[in-house]
């Protein structure tokens, strides 16, 4: 069929993203898949941010922090150092390993003291490590870090002296749906709200630290005084014991492993 001189063109299948049009006095543009907004040809959309070339807005196929990772992937490294560069991340996955085998090796051994002390210490260390190579800040308040973590420290080791006491009441008391309530519940969710007591007060007491990276930052070393403390706490009898213990060395090891990591 043919309209005044010319035969009728078949309109094209392809996508939406693939369809270009020209700008007066412009590049080709091309079309959103997503929001429907004509853009420059590229990877992202210049208007919402999606990919141009994939259909599905919600990028399950790239992690935020490594976009070369999807987004349901089990990967340590990036996500306790999501800003970590590429090229250290290697060098930080095999520090964690290293870490968590001496561990196990020192658990092995009967050493359950410089067994607990290296899975105490094991993170906190690597996460100064983190902060330095990924230079967060051009001025890294260290000061404010540093506080932080020692904050959390602080509460920490008031929050286990203070419920340690009471889990152990309920427990001789036999008490075990009040146990349960109180050591399943309550102190979980205590615990994690006292982990954000010094970024919250950050937040609302010093406007320019309000950032998503901020809150990132100062929350992990909040929960890492924290976490630091409370375990050192718990386990300041074995620590003050002797060197050699006794026990089952599979149990410990995950024990520690799990306080640890």
């Amino acid at each position: 069929m043919t309209d005044e001189g010319g035969p009728k063109k078949r309109r094209s299948a392809r996508r939406p993203s693939s369809i270009a049009t020209t700008a007066p006095g412009g590049p080709a543009l091309v079309i959103c898949p997503h929001c429907k907004n004509m853009v420059p040809p590229g990877e992202f959309c210049g208007h919402c941010g999606a990919h141009l070339t994939r259909g599905v807005a919600s990028r399950p196929h790239a992690y935020a922090a490594v976009p070369s990772e999807p987004v349901v992937h089990l990967s340590i490294v990036s996500t306790l150092f999501p800003h970590l560069p590429h090229r250290r991340g290697g060098a930080f996955r095999w520090a964690l390993l290293a870490g968590a085998a001496a561990v196990v090796m020192l658990a092995a051994l009967h050493l359950f003291a410089p067994a607990t002390i290296a899975a105490v210490f094991l993170l906190p260390v690597l996460y100064a490590l983190y902060l330095y190579e990924v230079e967060v800040y051009e001025s890294e308040p260290w000061l404010l870090i540093g506080t932080t973590m020692v904050a959390g420290a602080i509460l920490g080791y008031a929050f286990t002296i203070l419920t340690g006491g009471a889990v152990a009441r309920f427990t001789i008391s036999g008490d075990v749906d009040s146990n349960f309530l109180v050591a399943g519940v309550v102190i979980p969710i205590v615990a994690q709200a006292l982990m954000l007591a010094g970024p919250v007060f950050l937040y609302f007491f010093r406007s320019r630290l309000r950032e998503p990276l901020d809150g990132l930052t100062f929350g992990a070393a909040s929960a890492l005084g924290f976490t630091f403390a409370t375990t050192l706490t718990a386990t300041w009898p074995l620590l003050a014991g002797p060197l050699v213990g006794s026990g089952s060395t599979v149990d410990w090891a995950l024990r520690l492993l799990s306080a640890g990591l």
